[in-house]
């Protein structure tokens, strides 16, 4: 069984893929939804990922685990 952290590991490497593809954020939580069930991160985390991203897409912050 895996662990929260690996699930939440999966789910923002998944995140970062559909950024850099340009997906929407509510897009991406349903794709998120489809995948982990019950095991998914809330919107408000998502949005915390998703704004990460795009950041550190244009050099303003870094990612990190």
């Amino acid at each position: 069984m895996e662990l929260v952290s690996d699930v939440c590991c999966e789910q923002l490497a998944v995140t970062e893929f559909l950024v850099a593809n340009e997906e929407s954020m509510t897009s991406i939580h349903k794709s998120l939804c489809i995948v982990y069930t019950n095991a998914v991160v809330d919107r408000s985390t998502l949005g915390h990922w998703v704004k990460r991203v795009m950041a550190s897409k244009t050099g303003k912050e870094e990612l990190h685990d």
